[in-house]
């Protein structure tokens, strides 16, 4: 109906327009049933299907956001690590702004030392988006700034560690010196930075 042409006839343009209008509160409103499913339900199989289902209908929808961060949840509960890190991937093609996402990917690829160059840009892009993005709806100001801290902190040692294993000294010195001060308190990470950056 919403790609219908329309009407030549006069009389029939105000039903015509009428008919689009509601077919396009009606295409919102499927969009968001679906969204509101996936975030309703409990069953993470469930989840990941509603979020398919709504990903493969509408594939730039308002909810995009939320949805993928519903599938990733529900792929780390069902402790599907290969879908989740192919899911991830995906979606880090056409999409950049989830943290978590880039993290995973990341380390995935510094432990199978693949990907340098990838390891790289997701980690500043980590970066980027710690000291960018505002706190979420929900979440304490404590717990948003340990999440800051952290993955800041990782982000910086994988960069310095992936650069330090191409030889690119100066520029992993750099990040893993940036590390240092955000890697306190997780001892076996702190370790590994003061190793490389020593």
């Amino acid at each position: 109906m919403i790609a219908s042409p329309q009407p030549k006839e006069a009389d029939d343009v105000d039903e015509w327009k009428r008919s689009v209008d509601f077919a396009k509160q009606l295409d919102t409103y499927t969009e968001y049933s679906l969204y509101a499913a996936a975030l309703q339900t409990q069953d993470p199989r469930k989840r990941i299907e509603l979020g398919e289902s709504l990903a493969a209908r509408t594939p730039k929808t308002q909810y995009s956001g939320q949805a993928t961060q519903i599938q990733f949840d529900a792929y780390r509960q069902l402790g599907d690590n290969a879908k989740l890190l192919a899911f991830s991937e995906k979606t880090l093609q056409t999409d950049q702004s989830n943290e978590d996402m880039l993290a995973l990917v990341s380390n995935e690829y510094v432990d199978k030392k693949r990907d340098p160059d990838k390891v790289v840009a997701y980690s500043a892009k980590i970066v980027e988006l710690m000291d960018s993005k505002p706190k979420p709806q929900g979440v304490s100001d404590e717990d948003w700034a340990k999440k800051k801290k952290t993955l800041s902190g990782l982000a910086h040692y994988m960069s310095g560690l992936t650069q330090y294993n191409q030889k690119k000294y100066g520029s992993a010195d750099k990040e893993l010196r940036a590390a240092i001060p955000l890697v306190e308190g997780n001892d076996p990470l702190k370790a590994a930075t003061l190793f490389y950056a020593a």
